[in-house]
């Protein structure tokens, strides 16, 4: 689980890499400008440089990653020293925003979420979201597409490799509105999720 996250962030730099010029453009203008969206097009100067993390670098830290279960506590035991990773440690190192509006979905299953691409799906794969991001459709539609990719990749990777989620287009609909969320506790959420399930597996 803890992995997966690893894994996607080439699947993220692919699609950086393939976007036309006008929108590679875009993100860094809004990067520079503080746009409404530049909290998580940020995450995307990470990906570009094509430096992932291995994983057999998760492999050992997660070897030191510790868990009581009875008092649901969880921490990283080096030389005897407790350690975790904790909500500054995510907005220094990822520069999201930790305190916000919670990333707590009103609803997981929305039939309509992909009409904001005009699209009566139910579900869409990655691969059809590429397309619509390289393609010659309205430039919303690839903003879209680009935090998407950037939520299923970074913020909340899941195991289902292909699809996308509809669960989180709710938070980027209003794009005035998506640097208002805490991203980074949503991330470090997921994390601890993440290893406590691998370390119980």
């Amino acid at each position: 689980m803890a992995f997966k996250g690893c894994g996607k962030l080439d699947t993220l730099k692919e699609l950086y890499d393939e976007l036309d010029n006008g929108m590679k453009a875009f993100i860094t203008e809004s990067i520079s400008s503080n746009g409404p969206v530049s909290c998580l097009f940020r995450l995307l100067m990470v990906v570009r440089k094509g430096n992932p993390l291995p994983t057999c670098l998760c492999q050992i830290l997660l070897e030191k990653y510790q868990i009581k279960v009875e008092c649901l506590d969880f921490f990283f035991l080096v030389n005897d020293i407790c350690m975790n990773i904790m909500l500054e440690d995510v907005l220094f190192l990822t520069g999201l925003p930790i305190d916000g509006k919670p990333i707590i979905p009103a609803f997981s299953r929305d039939e309509d979420a992909f009409s904001i691409f005009e699209s009566n799906a139910k579900t869409l794969s990655l691969g059809e979201l590429k397309r619509i991001a390289c393609g010659q459709g309205p430039q919303n539609h690839k903003i879209y597409v680009v935090l998407l990719f950037i939520i299923n990749c970074i913020i909340v990777p899941s195991g289902d490799g292909h699809l996308c989620h509809p669960t989180y287009v709710q938070f980027i609909k209003e794009l005035n509105d998506v640097n208002g969320y805490a991203w980074g506790a949503a991330l470090l959420s997921f994390l601890y999720h993440g290893m406590k399930k691998y370390r119980k597996g």
